[in-house]
Order: structure tokens, then sequence, then C-alpha cells
């Protein structure tokens, strides 16, 4: 009986635990789910990113039939050697929710909004905020590579 009781208290304080880590720490991004569907050559459109720390904003569609999610779309390539070493972000600012604030690459592997003042993650490939006001990390989209194509969707 004992034994019930002590696995019922434990069954009780993980869903305690679970309820208040998910409710404080929302991952969620304010920025909404638009269309995101861009194909890039980084041989031909593209040739800054190929660097390691090298970036390109598409803010306008290319082509018919080109989406670039909220506020644009941030390439960048990350210092990650495991997999796609290539990541795309909406370049709008999650604490800020508007598709005409948009992100500032710096050189240091960061973004920065400078409308609030948030800071986040470049270098690393995820995005999370590092300084300034944000509970958000960045609207990340899926890329996949092939060869020097890069596929990226939400």
């Amino acid at each position: 009986m004992r034994c019930i009781k002590h696995h019922i208290t434990l069954i009780a304080a993980f869903f305690v635990v679970m309820l208040v880590v998910v409710g404080c720490n929302d991952m969620r991004t304010p920025i909404p789910d638009y269309p995101v569907l861009l194909d890039i050559n980084l041989a031909a459109d593209a040739t800054e990113v190929v660097p390691v720390l090298g970036y390109k904003c598409f803010i306008t569609p290319r082509k018919v039939n080109e989406y670039l999610g909220y506020g644009g779309i941030l390439v960048y390539h990350t210092v990650n050697v495991e997999g796609c070493p290539y990541v795309a972000f909406d370049l709008s600012c999650p604490h800020e929710a508007n598709p005409n604030i948009r992100l500032r690459i710096c050189d240091d592997g960061t973004a920065v909004c400078d409308s609030c003042g948030s800071v986040y993650m470049l270098l690393d490939g995820t995005g999370f905020a590092t300084a300034g006001p944000t509970r958000h990390k960045l609207r990340r989209y899926n890329v996949a590579q092939l060869g020097y194509d890069l596929f990226i969707r939400r």
C-alpha cells in the first residue's frame, strides 16, 4: 500500500512539473504561419551564403510561386558540421511580430532587432534569444540541401 502511494505521489509530482515547464517556457512563436517556398542555387543565386557565417536575406519574391514567409527569409551558414549547415529563419522579430520590422544581421553570428533590442543567436543555428525583452526564438524554416541547391519550406 505504501509503495502505491509513493508511485501516485511521484506521478502527480511529474505532471505538476510538466505543467509548470510547458506553461512557463512556451516556445510557440508569435510569427504567423505564412507560406514558405524558396529554392536557391548557392553557386548562382546566393554565393554570399557559401562561406561559414555567410548569409543572404530574401525579402521580395524573385519569381511567381515563391513565398517568403511573414517578413522575408534569412538564409544563414552556421558552424554546424553535422547534417546541413544552412538554416533559414523568418526575418521578422518575434517580439515585435511585425513584417516591416526586420532583423539586422551582425558579423558576430547574431541578429539584432533595432526596434526592441532583442538579440538572437545565428552562429549555432538555434535562433535563441540571448538578450532583450523577447521570450521567443526566431521562427525557423526547414532547409534541405541537394548539392548546391537549397530547398526551404515551412
